[in-house]
């Protein structure tokens, strides 16, 4: 995860915390249980919609074909995506990989190790 999205993580959870203890403070147990659980629900029905977006996105899991996603790999030997299988179309995404030898996305054979 990066230290971006890290830090806002963190900077919403210590906003949600001080939002809870401030309306416990000024107005009560009530008042403060009512915020928490407003907060609750709507970070789940956002949730809920940013998971359907990305459902929609990408063609709402009809696809046939293998997504491969590999990134900050570190390896002594060579790094393979996919290896073997005839299917075409596959997805494979390979981002800031760290290998001793070759990096591969798709093998045709596990066994032409040449």
């Amino acid at each position: 995860m990066l230290l971006s999205v890290r830090t806002l993580l963190l900077v919403g959870a210590a906003a949600i915390v001080a939002a809870v203890v401030s309306a416990v403070l000024l107005r009560g147990m009530e008042f403060g249980s009512w915020v928490a659980g407003s907060i609750g629900a709507l970070s789940i029905a956002s949730g809920l919609v940013v998971r359907a977006l990305g459902a929609a996105q990408s063609g709402g899991g009809g696809d046939p074909r293998d997504r491969i996603e590999q990134k900050h790999v570190k390896a002594r030997g060579r790094i393979v995506g996919k290896s073997g299988g005839a299917g075409e179309g596959d997805r494979i995404r390979q981002a800031r990989l760290d290998a001793g030898g070759d990096v591969i996305g798709k093998q045709a054979s596990a066994d032409a190790d040449s």
